[in-house]
């Protein structure tokens, strides 16, 4: 069979790329492509002391009501499927938190989160990316939601945000990260997306934290004398 070939298709260059194109492997997505899903455990304190339900799973509370009708705090982690170019960032998840009221010394101020990802395609990739919440109970005495928001944080490596939670609110918000070259890495980015009652912020510099945590055991200490007095 005779094949005629165009002038075109007769340049060196054209028959390089063509050869090129014929020899590189195909790029998919399908490497990245899986899903996540996120289990609590190890809380400190540990329960009890403290009182928690749902280690071992994708929904945690922790605490006793302050009275009957309360309800307690809560987190929970929604898992997500992601298939991200390579370097781009990725939905990870959504974390829901509930500002609930807690009696004071049955709350957590941290829990351990273990998110696993899965990998459609290559199961030989899969792993599992260990993080640690932190929780901040804010004691609900001013009467203002915001200012009594609770907020969380992750505590490995230097990620700078807050998911805050006004009281008594139900909020949520979505967690970015990014796939080292590796494969088996995890960085997380950002928190977006926060829905009605949630807002991001910075974690406060040590110096600033530390007049926070002051500030509140001096309203603490004003209203103990005003009940007092009363």
């Amino acid at each position: 069979m005779n094949h005629k070939f165009t002038k075109l298709q007769r340049h060196p260059l054209w028959l390089g790329l063509t050869l090129l194109a014929a020899l590189a492997p195909a790029y998919t997505q399908a490497a990245d492509a899986g899903t996540s899903t996120g289990t609590f455990l190890d809380p400190t304190p540990s329960c009890p002391p403290a009182t928690c339900s749902g280690i071992g799973t994708n929904s945690f509370s922790w605490g006793e009501a302050e009275s009957s009708g309360d309800t307690v705090g809560s987190l929970s982690f929604a898992g997500s499927s992601f298939a991200p170019g390579s370097g781009e960032t990725f939905k990870l998840g959504t974390l829901t938190y509930h500002n609930g009221t807690t009696r004071l010394g049955t709350e957590v101020s941290s829990v351990g989160i273990d998110i696993a990802l899965n990998f459609n395609d290559v199961p030989e990739n899969n792993f599992t990316y260990h993080e640690r919440l932190s929780i901040n109970t804010t004691p609900n005495s001013t009467g203002d939601p915001v200012a009594d928001a609770d907020f969380v944080w992750f505590t490995t490596g230097n990620f700078p945000y807050t998911f805050n939670v006004a009281e008594e609110a139900t909020a949520s918000v979505d967690i970015m990260a990014k796939l080292a070259p590796a494969g088996d890495q995890l960085q997380l980015i950002s928190l977006t997306n926060p829905t009605e009652g949630g807002s991001v912020g910075v974690i406060p510099e040590p110096e600033t934290y530390a007049l926070f945590l002051a500030g509140l055991g001096l309203m603490g200490a004003v209203i103990s004398r005003r009940n007092k007095k009363a």
